[in-house]
């Protein structure tokens, strides 16, 4: 449960930046198939992937992110002419990504499920292609109660939508 609330809690977040027009879990959406032909529906467009999360036991029922997890949103915008105006525009998202994710905390009522949003690298792709590419990491602390029942208790009624 702890990955789909923070898949969750990333996509809606993500989904406030007016300016894209998909935010979505990565499977390769912009690596050419066999068929040479990418699976991207609209750009620009977020894709949320994940780093292996490790997790400890805090009691029997309630486990926490090792230390801090990781992962990235990868931003796809579509560039059919190579112009300065094209990498601008593009970069401007990336800040806005970053303004949006940066410093976050989420509770859901008075229980923290992620603690403090931070970018920790920005990795730009520099492929001749129709798409400009960048990669910016960010790391968090999570939490997962979905197994405790006095929280089950607390959150009758509460379902995630993906």
């Amino acid at each position: 449960m702890i990955l789909r609330n923070i898949y969750t809690v990333l996509r809606d977040r993500l989904a406030e930046i007016t300016e894209l027009k998909e935010v979505t879990w990565y499977t390769q959406q912009d690596v050419y198939s066999g068929d040479n032909e990418q699976s991207i529906y609209a750009v620009p467009a977020a894709y949320i992937l994940f780093d292996t999360i490790n997790l400890q036991s805090l009691t029997r029922k309630v486990q926490m992110v090792e230390r801090k997890f990781s992962f990235k949103i990868r931003l796809v915008s579509e560039s059919y002419e190579e112009t300065e105006q094209a990498v601008l525009e593009h970069l401007e998202l990336v800040q806005l990504v970053y303004e949006n994710l940066e410093g976050y905390n989420y509770k859901d009522g008075d229980v923290q499920l992620i603690n403090t949003i931070s970018r920790t690298a920005i990795k730009p792709e520099h492929d001749l292609s129709n798409l400009l590419i960048t990669e910016q990491s960010f790391s968090a602390i999570a939490f997962d109660y979905s197994n405790e029942q006095q929280f089950l208790k607390k959150k009758v009624g509460f379902s995630v939508e993906l």
